[in-house]
Order: C-alpha cells, then structure tokens, then sequence
C-alpha cells in the first residue's frame, strides 16, 4: 500500500514538528557577554533566561545581590561555552548582558517558528511525491 499524498504531507509535518522542537532546544550563539558563546535553549533554560531578563530590568538590579554566590551584585552565572566541543564555563552576566541574552533567546526561538512555518507552507502547497521528499529541515 502506498500513501497517498495527502498521507504524505501529513506524515512530513509530523517529520518538520520534531525537527522543529529540537532546534528550539539546540542551543543559540548569543555575544552578550562580548564573546560569541553557545548557550542552551532547554527548556528549563528558556525559562530562566527570561526571568534573568526580566529581573535586570528592575531598577535595584545593579545594587541588590540576587544570588548568593553566584556573582555580585547585578550579576549572575551562567554556563556556556564557546563551541559545542568545548566544556560549558561559569561566564558572569552583568544586567545589559542578560537582557542582550534574552533577545537573542528571543531572536533564535522566532528564527525556528518562521522556518517551520515556511516548510509546513512548502509541504502544504506541494503537487508531487517527488518535491514533498525535497522538503527538509
């Protein structure tokens, strides 16, 4: 029995879904802190990079100790590491690197919803079992 097409596309979103949910969780390059380093984007990391950023928007930031022993006031720790061979290094975040942090958190998770969304737009147009299979992430 072969698929129809109509089969097809719906088996190559499921495909496009997958690949999708593991590059939002693949990390991203952000230079915040000056250095382009790959952080990761778990979603327990997303999590807390959006409270970090939010958190160094508030006026007593720079002031406040937020985490004990994890940096002095207005900063923070956060592990990254500047390829994905190398080992994750402790890398203080002061306030403007964590809210450059969160945009670029930001930046990457849209990259990934707009790329899914043109290959699910691709597979939805498509005429033929030949190009459906050209359809990749």
């Amino acid at each position: 029995y072969r698929l129809t097409l109509e089969e097809q596309k719906t088996k190559k979103i499921a495909e496009l879904e997958k690949a999708a949910a593991l590059n939002y969780v693949s990390g991203f390059i952000s230079n915040a802190t000056g250095d382009n380093l790959l952080y990761d984007s778990a979603l327990e990391d997303q999590q807390l990079i959006e409270g970090l950023y939010n958190r160094a928007k508030e006026p007593d930031w720079a002031t406040t100790v937020r985490f004990p022993g994890l940096g002095p006031a207005g900063t923070v720790i956060i592990r990254a590491r500047a390829s994905s061979d190398d080992e994750k290094k402790e890398i203080l975040h002061d306030g403007p690197a964590l809210i450059r942090l969160g945009k670029d958190l930001d930046s990457h998770l849209m990259k990934v919803k707009v790329a899914h969304w043109q290959k699910q737009k691709e597979v939805l147009e498509t005429n033929s079992y030949q190009d459906l299979k050209k359809i990749t992430w």
